[in-house]
């Protein structure tokens, strides 16, 4: 793929369009029950797919995998099951993917992950926690910079991202 173009695929169009050839997307188990990840023992920047495929909960992380895997047994040789959360990381995501009103990026994958027998949630950014918060806090503003084309964020500076 880093060589040639695959046919019937959109290597190309991306390519061309966006400037980039791929996207990456991976996911990893970060909650099963009451065994929950902590935030930062995982990087989202540079984990990888070998981390996450090294053991059969798909947890990057060995130490938090056993105690999952050990919460799933306790319950299932009673017969009983419990829940767990999926964390989704896609990398290399174009600016303005999607479309801004009917077709929105959250909404079509929340439509694909609600589709899965058992799903309950789905979050997207700050996701739920963004209910304790008030706009001002949530939200970073924004400003079209003097050359119309930089976009400023009180946080981040994104140019030519239109």
């Amino acid at each position: 793929m880093s060589i040639a173009y695959r046919p019937i695929h959109a290597d190309a169009t991306y390519d061309f369009k966006y400037g980039l050839r791929a996207i990456q997307i991976i996911a990893y188990v970060s909650r099963v029950h009451k065994v929950v990840l902590p935030e930062g023992v995982v990087d989202n920047e540079i984990v990888t797919l070998d981390q996450i495929e090294s053991n059969i909960i798909r947890c990057p992380d060995p130490e938090y995998a056993q105690k999952m895997i050990e919460a799933i047994d306790a319950v299932r040789v009673r017969g009983d099951s419990v829940g767990g959360v999926v964390t989704c990381i896609a990398r290399n995501v174009p600016r303005g993917l999607g479309c801004p009103v009917f077709d929105k990026l959250e909404a079509d994958l929340a439509k694909a992950m609600l589709s899965l027998p058992a799903t309950k949630g789905f979050e997207f950014g700050s996701g739920f926690s963004g209910t304790f918060m008030t706009g001002s806090e949530h939200n970073d503003e924004f400003y079209i910079g003097e050359h119309g084309r930089d976009i400023q964020w009180r946080n981040h500076l994104y140019e030519n991202s239109f």
